[in-house]
């Protein structure tokens, strides 16, 4: 019953690099190529749009940069430093945040409570987590209303499963579980994808407020419009090459359009 005012993304200051990719290359189980010399940087403060039909590379591209796939070539630095080869756990532990693109097979539990799914990052927390694994649960309680006070996520108790939530709550618990980490890189897979028009806005602010403090975003979204609003500069990524960065004041959407359908590459 009330209007959705979409953000205004506005100028920012623009910081240094966070998250740099060096010809990385990706292939399958059977050799073929998944992403082929993929060259990316985003510095603290922009949002990094990545534009492209589904299918293309793109959540093998956010996986590889949040160290769930292992590039076959190339080089990935996060704040300078080289993490090529490394665990997800140590991409967390430098600063990046991975939201899926599939929240519900990727994201959360949805079987688990909604407290347990806000600590599933929090193992190595000495708040939550004590000596010899021991849960607090006081903590982990607090922390869960924390979070989902400070994201707006509706919910009747953090004692219920996460799977009766809606798609939009459960996006907002997903953030807001890795905002409380005050990450310095975020990659954000379709973040609005199936949500409706309140809860989209509420993500889109939540990036945008996530921009001001000097976090470099990585946006991949088939959405265009979402592409445009958001977005400082927006590349196309088609069968797993990357075109050249192409700055949002520049952009002509017929032809990002006919990019993602293959022109130019």
């Amino acid at each position: 019953g009330h209007k959705i005012n979409r953000p205004n993304r506005g100028k920012n200051v623009i910081g240094e690099t966070k998250i740099k990719l060096c010809s990385i290359s990706v292939k399958s189980d059977n050799g073929t190529s998944i992403l082929d010399k993929v060259t990316l940087e985003a510095r603290g403060g922009e949002i990094i749009g990545i534009a492209g039909v589904a299918g293309n590379g793109q959540k093998v591209l956010a996986e590889t940069m949040s160290g769930h796939v292992t590039p076959a070539f190339g080089t990935i630095y996060i704040n300078g430093k080289n993490l090529t080869g490394k665990y997800p756990e140590d991409f967390m532990r430098s600063g990046v945040a991975y939201i899926p693109e599939d929240r519900n097979l990727d994201g959360t539990i949805g079987d688990m409570s909604i407290w347990e799914n806000v600590i599933l990052s929090e193992t190595k927390n000495t708040k939550i987590f004590q000596k010899n694994g021991i849960l607090n649960r006081i903590n982990s309680h607090n922390l869960a209303h924390a979070v989902c006070q400070n994201n707006d996520v509706r919910y009747q108790s953090i004692q219920q499963p996460a799977r009766l939530l809606s798609g939009g709550n459960i996006q907002k618990l997903l953030i807001g579980r890795w905002l409380i980490r005050k990450p310095n890189v975020i990659i954000a897979c379709q973040p609005s994808r199936g949500l409706d028009e309140g809860a989209i806005s509420t993500v889109h602010k939540t990036l945008l407020s996530e921009r001001k403090k000097s976090t470099a975003i990585i946006l991949i979204s088939e959405d265009l419009d979402e592409l445009l609003l958001l977005s400082d500069k927006i590349l196309v990524l088609y069968n797993g090459k990357l075109s050249e960065t192409i700055e949002n004041r520049n952009v002509n959407i017929n032809q990002l359009g006919l990019k993602m359908a293959g022109e130019g590459f």
